[in-house]
């Protein structure tokens, strides 16, 4: 199973299980926005949580929103519908357009999309001359107390680091600012961590350890033993930058 069917395959239970993606939304849209924005490119736009924002924010401008699930656009277009949003199904590093974009913006996606450096010069082709890109993504300490416990690779630990993005983000866009943030999350049982990162879509099934009812018992006595309670760290960044002209 690729990643894209596994997000498919959440589509449905996406928004109940999707809280902490659901907060990091909430705290990207409360940075800055920029003004007199007529186009707009949501990547990764999930099942519509910020497309709604931004339909709100932007009753004017018109906004492509694209994501590699279509089960996901099935369900963010369920929730909205307008003339002024187009629902595409597209990767970004393959998407083309003739429209240039006053406001690129995704939250929690882009640590998905490699190599790094090509998406960061596809962000700057896609942008106006005085574009913003506005975005939210994990960091590779996410759910590190898990990759701890299993002793097995974790797609989140190739997630780029915050310096990555400011390295490569440097060459192509000027007044970058960053911040980073920290949430954890308390589960009842090692079960409902796994049931949790299924059920959001955000998970390497290609990856992933077979779970007996016997090795998941005898992790979640590590887990408690190494952590005290079954917790798990999500590391946000929140980063804003505007195209450099060359």
């Amino acid at each position: 199973m690729t990643l894209t069917k596994a997000f498919s395959k959440a589509a449905k239970t996406y928004d109940t299980h999707a809280h902490i993606q659901a907060q990091a939304a909430d705290t990207l849209f409360k940075k800055p926005l920029p003004q007199n924005v007529l186009h707009i490119l949501e990547i990764g736009c999930g099942t519509g949580y910020l497309t709604q924002k931004l339909f709100t924010n932007y009753p004017n401008a018109h906004i492509t929103a694209i994501d590699l699930s279509e089960e996901m656009l099935q369900e963010a277009q369920k929730k909205i519908s307008s003339p002024n949003i187009t629902f595409q199904k597209s990767d970004i590093l393959t998407f083309e357009s003739n429209q240039t974009y006053d406001l690129i913006i995704s939250s929690s996606t882009l640590h998905w999309v490699t190599p790094t450096h090509k998406l960061v010069k596809k962000l700057h082709t896609l942008l106006t001359s005085q574009g913003t890109l506005l975005f939210s993504c994990f960091g590779p300490n996410t759910f590190h107390e898990l990759a701890s416990a299993i002793q097995h690779p974790i797609p989140a630990q190739k997630f780029p680091p915050l310096t990555t993005w400011t390295s490569l983000l440097t060459d192509y866009f000027t007044k970058i600012e960053t911040t980073s943030d920290v949430h954890t999350k308390t589960y009842t049982t090692l079960h409902d961590l796994l049931k949790t990162i299924k059920k959001t879509g955000t998970h390497n099934p290609s990856a992933q350890p077979i779970w007996t009812p016997k090795k998941l018992a005898t992790l979640d006595t590590t887990y408690r033993q190494n952590h005290n309670e079954i917790i798990a760290t999500y590391e946000l960044f929140f980063i804003t930058a505007k195209k450099m002209k060359f």
